[in-house]
């Protein structure tokens, strides 16, 4: 292992864990709460975010909500079942999320379409 890399893994997850709190404290929208919680470890969900740990980032919602291929029923199913096949096979692990917050991320990164910047 190398230990020049455990401080500043340590701080990474410091600085995640302090922003989520901050936003989840704050935010009303039920799919950005879930995101942030859920997500942000691999994700940009959100503006101001630390960068997530994994490195390199998986893609950013603002890049997801904007592609050609985002539509609600694409996405939940891909939440829902992230591991998919051909084409589809990704090394996202299952978020293991109900319907109801399926549904909730799903709005919320749709909703980004042509709002986001990060």
């Amino acid at each position: 292992m190398n230990t020049d890399a455990v401080p500043q893994t340590l701080g990474a997850l410091v600085a995640s864990t302090l922003w989520l709190c901050s936003q989840a404290q704050d935010a009303q929208d039920p799919g950005s709460r879930i995101a942030q919680m859920v997500c942000s470890a691999c994700h940009l969900v959100a503006n101001g975010q630390p960068p997530p740990i994994l490195n390199p980032p998986a893609p950013s919602f603002c890049e997801i909500s904007n592609r050609a291929s985002a539509s609600a029923g694409s996405m939940k199913r891909f939440v829902m079942h992230p591991h998919g096949t051909g084409a589809e096979n990704t090394k996202m692990p299952d978020p293991m999320l109900m319907n109801d917050q399926a549904v909730e991320v799903t709005r919320y990164v749709l909703g980004l379409k042509g709002h986001c910047h990060f």
